[in-house]
């Protein structure tokens, strides 16, 4: 929905130029790592990886005797982008009724438009189609069975734990049509507002095409179907490190979980402190950072 002139009008009765932002986002998948800042820029929307599923087992022989010629195995896996896009509109005229003029009307909703790309992002990263079936591929599709742990909760207020490793060669954030994460600039445009009726309107767009290459079948991990009563440990942590270690043969680079389950987690380094004093939130597990999420969620059905 366009802006209209009661929006304008709340804008106007801002005393002293306070604006206070109430709408906050937490969405460190984001920007570890490089994150959107260092995604792949492809020509396309989508494109072939060749992946090597297996080498040639190769063996030692007695001197004289023949060997079978052996070959690696490959097959091809596709990435694909989704589409986002959100124009800001507002007609000319409600525009020039802003007191601090038209050019802060827009920066102001083009900084919410950011925030709520932001937030999308950030939860289409983890929950995938579960979480907007229009978008892309997210963690929840991708991740292979063997790089999974069921800590066995029920219902539809869980949460999982997400491992993750990031690189060009495992999990990478994609950018189709060459393109780039941001709005367009402001220009004015006659709109149709009714049958046979135009105005003209301030628009700034913003369309782009983000999505994740998961290269590496074991990249991933999770620890999934967490609640209240069914709590992450640390022992579970460690059989998802192992996973790691076992299949991937390098360990990942950050834990991302919600507060919930960061609680649960400290909760359990209390229990077995000598002095019975709370543990201090933990921050990393072996080294590895732990990083509190929103886009997880805590309301998430089972799986």
């Amino acid at each position: 929905m366009a802006l209209s002139l009661t929006d304008i009008l709340k804008m106007n009765n801002a005393e002293m130029g306070e604006f206070i932002e109430e709408q906050f986002v937490n969405a460190p998948e984001l920007t570890f790592a490089g994150g959107l800042d260092s995604a792949r820029p492809i020509n396309g929307t989508g494109y072939n990886t060749l992946v090597r599923t297996a080498w040639p087992n190769v063996a030692f022989k007695k001197p004289g005797e023949g060997v079978t010629i052996k070959s690696s195995t490959y097959e091809n896996r596709r990435v694909e982008t989704a589409t986002i896009e959100q124009p800001i509109m507002i007609t000319k005229d409600r525009a020039d009724r802003a007191e601090d003029g038209p050019a802060e009307v827009m920066a102001l909703e083009a900084s919410g438009v950011m925030g709520g790309t932001r937030k999308t992002l950030s939860q289409q990263f983890y929950n995938g189609v579960v979480n907007d079936a229009n978008g892309f591929i997210g963690c929840k599709g991708a991740v292979h069975s063997d790089m999974v742990h069921d800590a066995a909760g029920t219902g539809s207020a869980v949460s999982d734990v997400w491992a993750v490793k990031f690189g060009p060669t495992f999990c990478q954030w994609q950018l189709g049509k060459n393109g780039s994460m941001g709005l367009g600039d402001v220009r004015e445009q006659l709109v149709e507002v009714t049958t046979g009726k135009w105005a003209n309107h301030l628009v700034q767009d913003m369309l782009f095409y983000p999505g994740l290459a998961f290269k590496h079948k074991y990249c991933i991990g999770c620890i999934k179907n967490l609640t209240a009563a069914k709590t992450l440990t640390g022992a579970m942590l460690g059989t998802l490190y192992d996973k790691f270690v076992d299949n991937l043969g390098m360990v990942p680079d950050a834990f991302f979980m919600d507060t919930r389950s960061r609680r649960q987690y400290q909760n359990t380094l209390t229990a077995t402190s000598p002095t019975g004093a709370e543990a201090p939130i933990p921050t990393e597990y072996e080294n590895i950072p732990i990083i509190p999420t929103a886009g997880i969620g805590k309301t998430n059905d089972a799986w």
